[in-house]
């Protein structure tokens, strides 16, 4: 099975190819958002080691983490970011491990992560056989940013800044 990571910055057409990869026979595509939003679940051990790095601040009423409260703290301050990678990676990697290992034994022949950080820490060559980017000009991402998120320009640039790159992708 080959394993893909799908990557590109915000609103550069990601989510398009993947649900055009996901229509085809043998492709299994899982969204790293989705993988998070589960790990992020009332119960998850990752919620109480995030609640105890970041303070309790970061749960929501159910026991979950708030990704907007976590968002807050950690999207105009790369050191609190750094540490809320360290934290959260390791655990998608296992989980991404195991759903490789249960679309295999379903019989897929392409397993794809669609993940727009894939790339922005050292990518896991030993897991990922290949890596396959998006990309558009800026002037079009911004058009579409603000126009899907319904955000001022600046808050979109700011947005499309916060990632890796295109370039460097």
């Amino acid at each position: 099975m080959i394993v893909v990571g799908l990557t590109g910055g915000i609103a550069t057409g990601k989510g398009v190819v993947a649900r055009a990869w996901a229509a085809q026979a043998g492709v299994v595509v899982h969204d790293a958002d989705a993988v998070v939003h589960a790990l992020y679940a009332p119960g998850s051990p990752l919620v109480a080691e995030l609640a105890e790095a970041f303070g309790a601040a970061i749960l929501d009423a159910r026991g979950g983490i708030d990704r907007k409260a976590l968002g807050r703290l950690v999207f105009d301050d790369d050191g609190a970011r750094a540490r809320l990678n360290a934290i959260v990676h390791p655990a998608v990697r296992v989980r991404y491990v195991e759903l490789a290992e249960e679309a295999r034994a379903a019989g897929a022949e392409v397993f794809v992560i669609e993940a727009a950080l894939i790339l922005d820490g050292v990518p896991d060559r030993a897991f990922f056989h290949a890596f396959v980017t998006t990309e558009v000009d800026e002037a079009e991402q911004l058009r579409r940013l603000t126009a899907r998120d319904g955000l001022a320009e600046d808050q979109a640039r700011k947005r499309g800044g916060a990632a890796l790159p295109q370039a460097q992708r």
